[in-house]
């Protein structure tokens, strides 16, 4: 749709007040991300953000992008987000926060309540964006197709002799097919956001459902790449341990020489056609990291987890065809609970915040094929850097940002080793940092959650994310690398989940982590698996301690630990 911007807002200055905050931005990319990493996400991300507001009138100044790093970590311009969604589409930032997850409201400036002339401007501007989101979703299937052919043509291009001039230009159309994609990844995000925040806007005005009830019409929305691969992962341990020799192979953990010890068994079959669909993907706190090998490269942590699943079977799986019958109830008595006017739109805003949903999984299964892909790639730069000794070792090139990298490949930058331990140093120093939640400006907020009297017992507050009510024991861990620890039917605690910690979802009667919302990657998997979920519990890994007892429901959104358990913490 091709159209004049219908306004023209700078983002307004707040006296250098800029909130920062790392909640969502750093579930994706959790830790001190190295700086080939960071140059590579935040160059898509940033430009992607620039090119979306600016469409609808809104500048960015060129002082406070869209991203930065503070103390190594990755942070989002909350301050601008939050103005441009107010601004253009009457997102308000207590909804925006929720479904992102995290926020720092007390430091946003109060918006005027809206005019008439705001509302009329909010509506064209959201059905001018609704009308682009659909057009993004309908070419989607055939953008992810085109990524997957594109990583296959690079690969296959990596297999010729490359000098630095190619490796340059591979590097650079990197750059660029991650800038496209992250403006579809963008698009399926906040489309999921607004019609969410739509949704719940005008159900909770004209019903008495509460969040947790709008979210369990969010449950059960099937082809999830993660959820998928997680099942193919359980049914991987399930061959391996029906193979006596496999199993075997596999308590040993020897597996170096993986290839020549499972041939023609079961498992190399099995394992063949998982890695063409998954391998891409990597048992990390962090997928999107480009120094972590991928699975193709180094199945190592696949046996890892293979052997885990081994010894402490799953607890949960899919929902149940009854369950979905069930949501589905719960879909046509809403409607039929709201007034006529209503009935048709919300119903269109519910099937959309579904797809959405849904969308945003396959959108980042996607872009981990270009991450391969990248990775690959500065793998062979940091050989070529190494040969021509500008680096002292190839996976030093991950310590450069692309524009060093460039440099060094064109000669322009003969030696880079001295870059390379400035960035080690920095990164080491930064590791040591107790990451802020948020920041003001460049101040950190180090925000603790509170505990409640209630009853008797103490309550964490957090977000609403996956409905149901679970009481069970603790299993607090701080790297999905600790999962063997995780016994089937415990609450599992933990600080963010990207995708190496999903296999363990399938264990856990319940899950509380410390950062993330609605929409984020944890609680999208953990509504597909009917697991009670309270997301943005701060603190938690710290103030639940593993054995006890505690009440997880996720339909208040809150953690109940009993008062005679925290009277030490106290």
């Amino acid at each position: 749709m091709q159209a004049r911007p219908i306004t023209h807002l700078a983002a307004p200055a707040q006296g250098g007040r800029v909130v920062w905050s790392g909640t969502n931005l750093q579930e994706i990319l959790p830790g001190v991300p190295t700086p080939a990493t960071w140059s590579t996400i935040a160059y898509g991300l940033g430009s992607a953000m620039r090119h979306l507001f600016e469409q609808y009138g809104y500048t960015w100044s060129s002082d406070e992008p869209p991203v930065r790093t503070i103390w190594g970590r990755g942070y989002l311009n909350l301050s601008r987000l939050s103005d441009a969604a107010w601004h253009l589409f009457g997102v308000d930032p207590q909804h925006l926060t929720e479904t992102l997850g995290g926020g720092h409201l007390d430091a946003l400036p109060p918006y005027a309540p809206a005019t008439l002339r705001d509302r009329l401007r909010h509506a064209r501007n959201v059905l001018r964006f609704a009308i682009q989101c659909s057009a993004a979703v309908a070419r989607s299937e055939r953008d992810f197709a085109a990524v997957v052919a594109w990583s296959v043509a690079r690969r296959a291009e990596l297999r010729e002799p490359l000098d630095g001039p190619r490796l340059v230009a591979l590097i650079q159309r990197v750059q660029r097919s991650s800038a496209r994609f992250m403006q579809l990844y963008l698009l399926i995000l906040l489309g999921g956001i607004g019609s969410y925040a739509f949704l719940r806007r005008i159900v909770q005005r004209y019903t008495n459902l509460d969040a947790g009830s709008i979210n369990a019409l969010m449950m059960g929305l099937g082809d999830v790449p993660s959820v998928t691969m997680s099942r193919h992962l359980i049914r991987l341990a399930t061959v391996a341990t029906s193979d006596p020799d496999t199993s075997a192979w596999l308590e040993r953990g020897d597996w170096h020489n993986w290839q020549a010890q499972l041939a023609d068994s079961p498992l190399a079959h099995e394992l063949a056609a998982f890695l063409a669909q998954y391998g891409q993907r990597v048992t990390s706190i962090s997928e999107l990291e480009l120094a972590h090998p991928r699975w193709r490269e180094d199945p190592a942590s696949i046996f890892e987890t293979l052997r885990n699943l081994s010894h402490t079977p799953p607890a949960s799986g899919m929902l149940t065809a009854p369950d979905i019958a069930q949501r589905q109830r719960s879909e046509q008595a809403l409607v039929a609970a709201l007034p006529l006017l209503w009935r048709g739109p919300v119903w269109l805003l519910l099937r959309e915040a579904q797809r959405y949903t849904r969308l945003r999984e396959v959108a980042k299964h996607h872009l981990l094929h270009i991450i391969g892909v990248g990775r690959d790639i500065l793998v062979r730069a940091g050989h070529s850097l190494t040969h021509q000794e500008a680096l002292a070792h190839p996976d030093d090139i991950f310590y450069l940002e692309l524009d060093q990298m460039i440099d060094g490949l064109q000669h322009i930058t003969n030696d880079l080793t001295g870059q390379v331990q400035q960035a080690r140093l920095r990164q080491a120093r930064y590791r040591q940092f107790e990451p802020a939640d948020v920041f003001v400006g460049d101040v950190p907020c180090y925000t603790s959650q509170p505990l409640h009297q209630h009853g008797d017992g103490l309550l964490l507050r957090g977000v609403a994310s996956s409905p149901g009510r679970v009481t069970g024991q603790a299993r607090v861990l701080r790297d999905p690398a600790e999962g063997s620890a995780l016994k089937p039917g415990e609450i599992l605690v933990c600080p963010t989940t990207d995708s190496a910690w999903i296999p363990l979802f399938f264990r856990a009667s319940g899950l509380v982590v410390e950062v993330g919302g609605v929409l984020s990657h944890g609680a999208i998997i953990a509504r597909e698996l009917g697991i009670p979920t309270v997301t943005n519990v701060r603190g938690a890994t710290s103030q639940v301690e593993s054995g006890q007892v505690i009440t997880v429901d996720g339909g208040s959104g809150t953690v109940l630990l009993p008062v005679e358990q925290q009277e030490a913490t106290i």
